[in-house]
């Protein structure tokens, strides 16, 4: 009867842990999405460093640093070094022209308004914006993540929405805060030249309170004949330093009457 007693008070608590909160999955896509959100009131240095291989076989190497800034109220990020050297000629003019280009259509309020929120819009935003809606999820195993317990969640797409999802993921998610430390993504179709099968994980670390993308990690296939077969395996590592907050003020000033 003791030994009964005993092992049922160790079961239970193990039970709970092992059962995930109701609101999980709709927790952890609102932390991913406020996590993006927060992306863009910030500027930043980032130390980008990408090694490649195609099929097993070291490929390229190479640091790039990278600058955000605060342009027209929004961030805009530009590269100023590649490989330790300062960007000159064809590069630098070209990242002048980019930069050029984006005060002008930034103080464009005709451009402004027909784009609405769609500069702030990325293509994984709105993948996470229906993760709730057009995708089953479940739990498919515990893993810990930089000393964290992580529950791993599956959301795979549901059978007749429309437009189909193009992929599946799976989210590491802290038991404890729900953040979201790590977000795979599998092609299910053919999607900018990338084969079905190719996975793309992302690690996120906290800097300053903020979730950022710590390292990226690609294996995948292009559909391209010099590719053909071939499987492309990227690592890239970020550095983050400067990391400050800026805000923007708005004044809505009256326009001229209409004469009656």
């Amino acid at each position: 009867m003791r030994l009964t007693l005993i092992a049922s008070l160790l079961f239970v608590p193990l039970a709970c842990a092992q059962r995930p909160a109701p609101d999980l999955a709709t927790d952890a896509v609102a932390h991913l999405l406020e996590s993006a959100k927060q992306h863009e009131h910030y500027t930043f240095l980032d130390t980008e460093h990408d090694v490649s291989y195609i099929d097993g076989k070291s490929n390229e190497e190479k640091t790039t640093l990278s600058e955000t800034i605060e342009l027209e109220g929004q961030p805009y990020t530009r590269r100023l070094q590649v490989n330790g050297r300062p960007l000159s000629g064809k590069a630098l003019a070209h990242e002048q022209q980019l930069y050029d280009q984006a005060i002008q259509e930034r103080r464009s309020v005709s451009d402004v308004r027909a784009q609405g929120h769609k500069t702030f819009q990325h293509s994984s935003s709105s993948v996470l914006n229906r993760l709730t809606l057009d995708f089953t999820n479940r739990v498919i195993g515990h893993e810990p993540m930089d000393g964290r317990a992580c529950v791993q969640l599956l959301f795979e797409p549901k059978p007749g929405v429309s437009p189909a999802p193009t992929k599946k993921l799976t989210l590491w998610v802290d038991l404890a805060t729900h953040e979201v430390l790590r977000d795979d993504q599998e092609l299910l179709v053919v999607e900018n030249n990338l084969l079905p099968g190719s996975v793309f994980s992302t690690r996120f670390t906290p800097v300053d309170g903020v979730l950022l993308e710590k390292q990226f990690i690609g294996n995948f296939n292009w559909n391209e004949p010099a590719m053909h077969n071939k499987l492309i395996h990227l690592i890239a590592t970020h550095d983050f330093t400067n990391y400050r907050r800026f805000r923007t003020t708005v004044t809505i000033s009256p326009g001229p009457s209409t004469p009656q």
